[in-house]
């Protein structure tokens, strides 16, 4: 599977978070045992403050797993708790961030992560041309082609992670050639080109490893 919980195109397995928690009160730390503990029942996320990056937080996707409830107790109130978060994409995201529509080919993206992304939605307008979408930067020379024309003035949303097409909120994966190679953004600057649309816009969040 793709990032651990969508089928697809094999990437990195997942992998374990380990960190530890100080609680400065009884009740804080109940409240802390208790949180993880009904956070394990779905895929949920874990925002971690990690120095060093460029940005301030890195959101991990994935279930929470152990708890250890051995706390090493610094004083009546005070204790430090060892928790492990299953990380099913084992990639941590910075914020998202937007690209505006432009109508003029290549839509210039820019990540400052150190690793390909997928969390990537591109939103197309129709002008009744049939689209194929292209980063000129993926190593494997990813482009979505359409099969047929997108109508004049209509929504596409194309999402990358997923492998999910919809056309004005309908899901449309039927409009998308089964010879796409669906791509990521890339680190540093991204050209995606596109021909047979009106303009291409862009939403992601940059990922590290």
């Amino acid at each position: 599977p793709r990032d651990g919980d969508v089928a697809g195109v094999d990437s990195f397995g997942p992998r374990l978070v380990s960190f530890n928690v100080v609680a400065l009160s009884h009740a804080a730390r109940q409240q802390i045992v208790d949180g993880w503990a009904l956070a394990r029942t779905s895929i949920t996320t874990l925002d971690l403050h990690l120095p060093g990056l460029p940005v301030e937080v890195l959101t991990f996707y994935g279930r929470p797993r152990e708890l250890d409830e051995t706390a090493i107790y610094w004083d009546d109130e005070s204790a430090e708790l060892a928790l492990t978060f299953d990380a099913l994409d084992p990639m941590g995201y910075g914020p998202e961030q937007s690209v505006a529509a432009d109508s003029s080919s290549p839509l210039s993206v820019y990540s400052i992560g150190n690793e390909p992304s997928r969390r990537c939605t591109l939103t197309l307008v129709g002008d009744g041309g049939t689209p194929i979408i292209t980063n000129t930067d993926d190593p494997d020379a990813g482009s979505i082609i359409f099969t047929q024309p997108l109508p004049n003035a209509a929504v596409a949303t194309i999402d990358l992670r997923r492998m999910e097409a919809t056309v004005g909120g309908v899901r449309r994966e039927s409009w998308i050639s089964p010879a796409s190679m669906w791509f990521g953004v890339e680190p540093g600057a991204n050209s995606i080109t596109f021909t047979g649309c009106a303009s291409v816009a862009a939403s992601f969040r940059p990922a590290w490893r």
